[in-house]
């Protein structure tokens, strides 16, 4: 199972009746942040994670070399999103917004994990050392 997949399952325990939370695709986003904001409703932040992960996912995975990394950048974007719903002056720019959050992490664990190369000087020298 993906990390989306994983973190659907976890935040959200899915009634009996899913037919009661169909309305949920229904909303907006700004309709979403506010369910999330106000009330911590836990269908709502589900839907909010089925709209945008697999755009999160790609950007995270742009920015990651290891799956693991993806999955660590994915998780501190939702959490980031989580902690602040509330304050998203703009909620039709979310997609935006989720983008630049998610690129954050991203970046910084490419930053942590990137290769560092050396100059190796004369590569003729470095050679005529093996042969001797």
């Amino acid at each position: 199972m993906n990390i989306q997949g994983q973190l659907s399952a976890t935040i959200v325990a899915v009634p009996a009746d899913e037919a009661k939370q169909e309305w949920l695709g229904d909303l907006s986003d700004a309709g979403l942040l506010d369910g999330w904001a106000r009330d911590q409703l836990r269908p709502v932040l589900a839907e909010l994670i089925k709209r945008y992960s697999v755009m999160v996912l790609s950007v995270c995975r742009r920015g990651c070399a290891r799956e693991v990394d993806v999955d660590d950048a994915f998780q501190t974007t939702i959490l980031y999103l989580t902690r602040n719903a509330g304050s998203i002056r703009h909620p039709e720019r979310l997609p935006g917004w989720l983008q630049r959050v998610a690129q954050r992490p991203a970046v910084a664990t490419w930053k942590k994990h990137r290769l560092r190369f050396e100059p190796l000087g004369d590569p003729a020298a470095a050679i005529e050392d093996l042969l001797d």
